[in-house]
């Protein structure tokens, strides 16, 4: 059984990566707005069959509480919802900081947002795989780095380290 769920998430792990894109957005500094264009681009690529049903799920869990990543200019935007076709992952760049509060408290200006989302329906697996990517923002400065200011293939290269290194810590 811990095979099949493996596997599954190996799956899922290689569909992420493939599905990953960064994209670049005119909001003038309106999260509404950058929220609105971020769950556009997701149904555009078939990844959410609602996007307003994901926009109400990313404003309210920006209601809970900070998103954005202290000592970078990163937010992680995140959610899960019924309307969202399969998880994905994708970073959306933006012509205006937006003000947002990041998870210490404090507000700060974010340029580049990264955009986690999943179904409701996800396995323990698939979500403990896709929670590697936080861990790594918090405990890899480097991967981080990449994230903040890395092109479409850095990102990749990097996420695929952190998948990597996860399938190998869950096999041995």
């Amino acid at each position: 059984e811990k095979l099949r769920q493996m596997a599954k998430a190996t799956q899922l792990i290689a569909e992420l990566v493939d599905d990953v894109f960064v994209e670049r957005h005119e909001v003038g500094g309106s999260i509404p707005e950058a929220v609105r264009r971020m769950c556009a681009s997701l149904a555009a690529r078939g990844l959410v069959s609602d996007p307003r049903s994901l926009e109400a799920s990313l404003l309210a869990r920006m209601e809970l509480g900070g998103i954005g990543i202290p000592g970078t200019a990163l937010a992680l935007f995140h959610a899960r919802d019924a309307t969202v076709v399969r998880p994905a992952f994708s970073l959306h760049d933006f012509d205006e900081p937006l003000e947002i509060e990041g998870m210490d408290g404090a507000m700060m200006q974010v340029r580049r947002t990264l955009l986690m989302v999943a179904p409701l329906d996800i396995s323990t697996v698939a979500l403990e795989a896709i929670s590697e990517i936080s861990v790594a923002m918090v405990e890899q400065p480097a991967e981080r780095e990449t994230f903040e200011d890395g092109s479409e293939a850095q990102v990749v290269a990097v996420l695929q380290n952190i998948f990597a290194r996860y399938l190998h810590d869950k096999l041995s």
